[in-house]
């Protein structure tokens, strides 16, 4: 992490079942990173799909390059419990049924003039599966594995 620099975001599995309990995952956030709106706001958990093991990693603080230590920034923290207090409970299967809808009905209006008001719905929706994805719930039945 030294040698490439940048801000780096710390996760930490929270599942007190789990083997891996405690076990800290990193992620590197910030200007021109695919993670995190900016330098200071990394995701809420370890983002899907890299969370392969489903294992629900909550974000703990950004790593000190310096002394490598996480140190938590109470403005940071306060920012993302704000957001997970702010994200309304929802039915991830509903979403993900009207989004695949809209995409419907907008890959067949593709040749015609776009419906602007289906397409601000689509990013609408977009948006609160991801904020709700995005602080650790559950995924829609589609996306989830069956298990083996």
């Amino acid at each position: 992490m030294r040698d490439q620099g940048g801000y780096w975001a710390a996760y930490q599995n929270s599942d007190l079942s789990s083997p891996d309990y405690q076990i800290l995952k990193f992620l590197k956030v910030g200007g021109g990173c695919a993670f995190g709106d900016n330098d200071r706001d990394p995701p809420l958990s370890f983002p899907y799909p890299y969370n392969v093991e489903g294992r629900h990693y909550p974000y703990v603080g950004m790593v000190d390059l310096k002394t490598g230590t996480v140190r938590t920034d109470e403005q940071i923290m306060s920012r993302l419990r704000s957001r997970r207090k702010e994200t309304p409970s929802m039915d991830p299967n509903a979403c993900l049924d009207e989004i695949r809808d809209l995409g419907d009905q907008l890959d067949d209006d593709i040749d015609d003039d776009i419906d602007m008001n289906a397409l601000s719905q689509l990013l609408a929706l977009i948006r609160e599966l991801d904020d709700w994805l995005s602080i650790g719930r559950v995924l829609p039945r589609a996306w989830q594995k069956e298990p083996e």
